[in-house]
């Protein structure tokens, strides 16, 4: 079993060394890299807001623009690093405008995932959602590229006894889970016993952990190093070793850090490889 990384919390190291930056993820044990690609609805009328968000993104390069990213991923390869799959964020926040083109750019560039986060917080929001999402599985089951689904804590958070992600699961049985355990952790929820749950519709599991800030950013939580925080990381590999997962099934995702982000993404990756088994990474 490998490791992965998820570029987005990478932003200011790669602008100041790209290179360097990639680099160092392969030589903590990290041996795929997962970016956050931006595909735009060239149809929609944006506001001079969604304007000026784009312009951020190219700026500071947490998310790559789908017309730069293709450069990017091919020369993360012949770094000897893999990238078998991308986070595809649309904008605006719909999934049928650019499903043929996400799913163009995924064969034109060798992926055999796609990663979409709803960004739903009821299940009322959730049904609109669904019958896009189930059309959007089929044109990219047609390509032989799997789409998965991403959650955030929203998605997690129950509402007399229900909660979104179980609602969209339901509803799309053809669609697989890269459970984010960090966000699974912050709603509130039994991490393992929703690993349990979901089992074999698991494909990736993305790992983030937290600390409490006092502060209503992120849910009131900061991002640590696995370990030193909130996350029960031993259980979780225990139970993930069960699961049929992905060959690079587990990706480390920290949105940022308090200290040294790249010091914590060594930590995390040790205390990965060491609960999988140091020689499977």
């Amino acid at each position: 079993m490998k490791i992965g990384v998820n570029l987005f919390g990478l932003n200011k190291q790669l602008k100041e060394d790209f290179d360097g930056t990639i680099l160092k993820l392969k030589e903590m044990g990290y041996s795929s890299a997962e970016p956050l690609v931006i595909f735009e609805n060239k149809d929609a009328e944006l506001s001079d807001c969604a304007e000026e968000l784009i312009r951020k993104w190219n700026a500071d390069g947490s998310m790559w623009m789908a017309d730069t990213a293709a450069e990017k991923i091919r020369h993360i390869r012949e770094m000897g690093v893999e990238v078998p799959g991308i986070h595809a964020g649309t904008f605006p926040v719909a999934l049928s405008p650019v499903a043929e083109q996400i799913k163009q750019f995924a064969l034109e560039n060798n992926l055999s995932y796609c990663v979409f986060s709803p960004q739903t917080k009821t299940p009322d929001e959730a049904e609109k959602f669904c019958e896009e999402l189930k059309e959007a599985v089929k044109v990219f089951e047609d390509a032989g590229i799997e789409l998965l689904l991403h959650n955030h804590d929203a998605e997690i958070k129950r509402e007399n006894g229900r909660n979104t992600l179980d609602y969209i699961m339901e509803q799309i049985p053809d669609i697989r889970l890269q459970l984010d355990v960090g966000w699974v952790k912050a709603a509130g929820e039994n991490v393992t016993e929703m690993m349990r749950s979901y089992g074999e519709r698991i494909a990736i599991l993305h790992f983030k952990d937290m600390v409490e800030s006092g502060q209503e950013e992120n849910g009131g939580y900061n991002f640590t190093a696995l370990g030193d925080g909130i996350l029960p990381l031993e259980e979780i590999l225990k139970e993930s070793k069960t699961l049929h997962l992905m060959e690079t099934g587990h990706i480390m995702d920290q949105d940022s850090s308090l200290g040294d982000m790249m010091e914590d993404l060594k930590k995390s990756a040790d205390r990965l490889c060491a609960g999988i088994k140091r020689e499977e990474c």
